[in-house]
């Protein structure tokens, strides 16, 4: 076992400049001590906000040049890109979420692609078979296609209904408007007498015939109606009254 030290030196206190072989444990960083547990690591890197850099010091063109770290810091672990500072994955241990790609923020209890100004794409994601599974764009558009005959016709019969039932309401109105004009002789003399009416409403005409009688001696005052739509369908409604008095 080979334990490592390391200190706030800004320049290594021993260069090894062969291979090295650690046929044990290796502890790296200021937080090694005499009496580290390795227990089953291999290698530990101690101390505050352990860090290990990859500083890539290629001079051709052939081979890339970015440098990059990995390390921990505030419960949060991460990769970083060493050239731009920004982490390219971080994986919070106390708010439960995961940040991928460059500038990603990370967002509690979440995965996150991106940030409020940087937005991505999920790619090359299968689609989903279980009910708590992410659905694709693919399944999406395809559901769509499905379900849009049987909408089509859903709503094609709603505006049947709609159509028929805007006909009802002029057809009513109509008929409404020719029993108001009905009405008996205000100078007449008999007991019989007829009335028709005319009425429109909304573009459709209805006819109304109605007839009134007294009976008993004037004690009883019976009135009958009908009235029929001339258009949209050709309703028809009736009404029937008695009075009692005298």
């Amino acid at each position: 076992m080979v334990l490592l030290a390391t200190g706030a030196v800004s320049q290594a206190a021993e260069v090894v400049s062969q291979d090295l072989v650690v046929m044990g444990s290796a502890c790296v960083g200021s937080g090694c001590t005499t009496s580290t547990d390795f227990g089953y690591n291999t290698i530990i890197v101690s101390g505050d906000s352990p860090t290990i850099l990859f500083n890539d010091t290629s001079s051709s063109s052939a081979f890339p040049t970015t440098d990059w770290s990995v390390g921990t810091n505030a419960g949060v672990f991460a990769i970083t890109n060493v050239d731009t500072g920004q982490n390219v994955m971080q994986v919070s241990s106390t708010g439960n979420g995961v940040a991928l790609g460059a500038g990603s923020t990370l967002v509690e209890g979440a995965i996150s692609v991106g940030s409020e100004t940087n937005k991505r794409r999920i790619t090359n994601v299968a689609d989903g078979v279980a009910a708590s599974d992410v659905a694709t764009y693919g399944q999406l558009l395809a559901a769509m296609d499905a379900a849009g005959p049987a909408n089509n016709a859903l709503i094609q019969k709603n505006d049947q209904r709609i159509d028929k039932l805007s006909d009802e309401v002029s057809q009513v109105g109509a008929m409404s408007s020719a029993f108001s004009a009905l009405s008996m002789n205000p100078r007449g003399e008999g007991d019989n007498f007829l009335s028709i009416g005319l009425g429109n409403y909304a573009g459709t005409s209805a006819l109304a015939v109605g007839s009134y009688h007294f009976l008993d001696g004037n004690r009883i005052f019976l009135n009958t109606g009908v009235a029929r739509a001339l258009d949209n369908g050709a309703h028809t409604a009736v009404r029937l009254g008695v009075t009692f008095g005298g």
